[in-house]
C-alpha cells in the first residue's frame, strides 16, 4: 500500500483484471459462472478476481502477471464509502498490477 493511505481499500471489478503472462501472481480458484469463470488470484496476501472466458484453462497454482486499467481503480474508506476513481481524470494508459513497487 502507498504510504498515508491507513484505512483505504483499493476496488476493481472482476472484468477489469487482465491476466497476462507472467509469474507475480499465483491463482488461488476458479469458479465456473456459465460461459465464464471468476479466477481469484493472489500477491503477497492481497487477492483479487479476473472474470476470463469458461474456455481459457488456468489451474490452482499456475502464475500469471495482472494487468489493470488505473481507471478502473476505486478507492473506498474505512467507512466503506466510496472516495471515487483512483485518479479517474489524469490516468495513463493500462499498466501491469505492481508497476512502480519496492519503493
Amino acid at each position: 500500500g502507498a504510504d498515508g493511505a491507513a484505512g483505504v481499500t483499493l476496488g476493481v471489478r472482476p472484468e477489469a483484471v487482465e491476466l497476462r503472462a507472467g509469474e507475480e501472481w499465483s491463482v488461488q480458484r476458479a469458479e465456473f459462472y456459465g460461459v465464464e469463470q471468476i479466477v481469484t488470484v493472489e500477491r503477497d496476501g492481497t487477492l483479487l478476481r479476473a472474470r476470463i472466458p469458461l474456455n481459457r484453462d488456468v489451474a490452482v497454482g499456475e502464475r500469471f502477471a495482472v494487468e489493470l486499467d488505473p481507471r478502473d481503480i476505486h478507492l473506498f474508506g474505512s467507512d466503506g464509502r466510496s472516495l471515487g476513481a483512483a485518479d479517474a481524470a489524469t490516468a495513463p494508459a493500462p499498466a501491469p498490477a505492481g508497476a512502480g513497487e519496492g519503493h
